[in-house]
């Protein structure tokens, strides 16, 4: 199997809570005996779940019993026969509500209100009466009430590090494996061998034979627009599919959670974790999310947790974008291109990975401090094309990133004209699509040729992509020349 067949076997989830709904019941009753896991699924639900889960936290109740009971609703009139519907079944039902809802049952926060049933069931779909997993809400009971275990930390206090350091080294590390993806020339050190073979089996990189120098694939650049968390997420979903981790996933997804309700930059306890969670402490030190002690005695079995770390399972959407002061634009990384009708670009961004996004479609034409110019060509246009790079996510890219005075002068934002001419240039392209085969020809005859061709055909419909038959010539796909000559052998011999 090839490593993309590979890695089309790793189900991708866009956040960690999209995963959690995907795991086994068994795995989700594991995960919930968990204190701080408990809080997070919590710390996610949508306003109205989270309103009531509380209401049958205490009282342990099915949720019809928080609404008016049905022979308490008014009768039904003569004109309609049917009684108005119970309201949390209205509720349930609701368009604004029933993704929500249907979501906190997959999650299995809220089982089936079936006590005849031992075993508890998820549910989805059409309203029924649940109540709270019995371990779920033992456990986020705990953690409200304050009878909980807190993270563990050393009092440490003279080893911590002061937060700006943390947000720099953590934002430091994951630029590091950026700049490793688009071969930047001012990468000083390059990620440990774990991490370039993460990135190689997730397709962001594809590693040539003879040097093993990365080359950006289409996901990689895709995987480039995203914000920091979405591509933390995105790798540590491959981290987490390794051999030696996949039976352990939930053990790193406890940690994770664990991490988002600790403080930045405190020493926590190595002693404290399990012996995968451990592990798993190391190898999160070059994703930018943990960061180790130095090697004394008292703090070698401790480790700190970078802002990356504890944000990273937030369920906001208004995460900081952790990065050191003088990154050279917005934190957030938009409001710095220009873009004008006569297809110059201007980046006021002294990032050297922003400037490297921009060069994969756009010609450098010079470089100054705290601004860079290029210009938009054919030439550079179809060589992003040519890469797997879309014209929708060229401009997606320039859109917004663009400057705050091109929202004020120009009504779509990009200059028509260079919008336009961008997508002719991808349709130009697509108007011929090539395929690298191989050309058999010079038979000695034309039942020869023929005879040849039939047996090609038989191999399969995908075997030959192009014949002539006043020519005497037909196609093979290069990759199945081999698998086609073997059976032209085998039909000779057969003859002689």
């Amino acid at each position: 199997m090839s490593r993309r067949a590979a890695n089309t076997t790793v189900p991708l989830y866009d956040d960690i809570y999209q995963c959690v709904a995907d795991l086994k019941d068994s795995e989700k009753d594991d995960l919930y005996t968990d204190v701080w896991s408990c809080m997070a699924i919590y710390r996610a639900l949508p306003p109205l779940p989270q309103q009531l889960v509380l209401r049958m936290l205490l009282p342990n109740c099915p949720l019809s019993t928080l609404f008016p009971k049905p022979e308490t609703l008014p009768a039904a009139s003569s004109a309609n026969k049917q009684p108005p519907e119970v309201e949390w079944k209205k509720m349930w039902r609701s368009a604004d509500n029933k993704s929500n809802f249907d979501f906190v049952c997959k999650l299995r926060v809220w089982v089936l209100n079936d006590e005849s049933n031992d075993r508890i069931r998820g549910v989805s779909g059409t309203p029924v009466d649940v109540r709270l997993h019995p371990v779920y809400r033992t456990n986020l009971l705990e953690a409200l009430s304050g009878d909980g275990e807190v993270p563990p930390k050393q009092k440490l206090a003279m080893h911590a590090r002061p937060t700006d350091a943390m947000v720099k080294f953590g934002w430091n590390k994951w630029e590091k494996v950026l700049k490793y993806i688009v071969r930047s020339p001012k990468l000083n050190e390059q990620p440990n061998q774990t991490m370039i073979n993460l990135l190689d089996a997730a397709w962001l990189v594809k590693l040539r034979e003879e040097d093993q120098a990365p080359q950006l694939t289409p996901e990689g650049f895709q995987f480039l627009l995203r914000d920091t968390y979405s591509q933390i997420w995105r790798v540590l979903q491959q981290y987490m599919h390794q051999e030696s981790i996949a039976p352990h996933k939930l053990d790193v997804i406890k940690l994770l959670f664990r991490m988002g309700f600790s403080k930045v930059a405190v020493p926590y306890a190595l002693r404290n974790l399990t012996e995968v969670q451990q592990t798993t402490v190391l190898d999160l030190e070059s994703f930018g999310l943990t960061h180790g002690l130095p090697k004394g005695e008292v703090t070698k079995k401790n480790f700190l947790i970078t802002p990356l770390g504890v944000h990273l399972t937030s369920p906001s959407r208004d995460k900081p974008m952790f990065k050191p002061s003088g990154a050279g634009s917005k934190d957030d990384g938009t409001g710095y291109i220009i873009v004008e009708t006569n297809y110059h670009v201007y980046a006021y961004t002294t990032n050297t990975l922003q400037i490297e996004l921009l060069s994969r479609f756009v010609e450098k034409r010079y470089e100054l401090p705290g601004l860079y110019v290029g210009l938009i060509t054919r030439n550079s246009i179809l060589g992003a094309l040519k890469d797997g790079i879309t014209a929708n996510e060229i401009l997606g890219y320039l859109f917004h990133r663009a400057h705050p005075e091109m929202h004020k002068t120009n009504k779509f934002v990009l200059p028509e004209t260079v919008v336009d001419q961008i997508r002719l240039w991808e349709s130009e392209r697509n108007r011929i699509k090539t395929k690298p085969g191989t050309l058999f020809s010079n038979f000695s005859s034309a039942d020869d040729y023929f005879t040849k061709k039939d047996i090609v055909k038989e191999l399969g419909d995908d075997f030959i992509i192009f014949e002539n038959e006043e020519t005497q010539v037909f196609v093979v796909p290069s990759d199945k020349v081999e698998e086609a000559v073997d059976a032209l052998k085998k039909a000779a011999k057969r003859v002689r």
